[in-house]
């Protein structure tokens, strides 16, 4: 079901949907007109974003019905930017807003193929685990995945400086552990056996 709210800025008052469409009123009849043509800016050739009186539509509505925005962005989940339903819209930060527009391909001029939208995921989870430290077995079987080198040391019971000295000089830890990144494991593994 439709739902409007009143959105006041500084030179202009709207009534805005959870459907995305847009009322302004006007002062001298003194009530809210729909809006049916609007301007098409920014975003990206052939996928613009819809404004009116110098706003953006999807800012009004995420606005309206989820919440301030200030200093975040408007993120439209399906990436087709005329599609201004409030359940299309999310407020994110630029960064993650950078990177979905990265991952479905809205960034580029054409829509990315599949296997390089695969590709981009894995190359970002790739990235994401390598970034983790890793408690291994003498045999270099993983134990336990952490998101940093205190946290893994504590899950053993010793201090980060006892993991960072064991990585270093390439010793176990009581004799039980090893504690690397995931990109470090294979040289570490040579440091270990002495370098054959």
């Amino acid at each position: 079901m439709e739902q409007w709210k009143v959105i006041k800025k500084p030179s202009v008052t709207f009534e805005v949907s959870n459907e995305g469409r847009i009322k302004v009123f006007n002062r001298k009849e003194g009530k809210f007109n729909l809006i049916h043509a609007f301007s098409y800016t920014g975003g990206h050739e052939g996928n613009r974003y819809l404004a009116t009186h110098g706003y953006y539509v999807h800012r009004l509505v995420a606005e309206a019905f989820i919440g301030p925005i200030d200093g975040l962005e408007v993120n439209h989940k399906n990436g087709r930017k005329k599609y201004n339903y409030v359940s299309n819209l999310e407020i994110v930060t630029p960064k993650y807003n950078h990177q979905h527009s990265w991952k479905t391909g809205l960034r580029d001029k054409q829509k990315l193929s599949k296997k390089e939208i695969d590709r981009r995921e894995i190359r970002t989870e790739m990235r994401r685990l390598n970034k983790q430290w890793i408690v291994y077995d003498l045999n270099f079987n993983i134990i336990s995945r952490h998101n940093s080198q205190e946290d893994a040391a504590k899950s053993i019971g010793v201090s980060r400086q006892t993991a960072n000295n064991s990585f270093r000089l390439g010793r176990p830890i009581t004799k039980q552990y090893y504690i690397c990144k995931p990109v470090q494991v294979e040289e570490f593994k040579k440091q270990v056996s002495g370098g054959n």
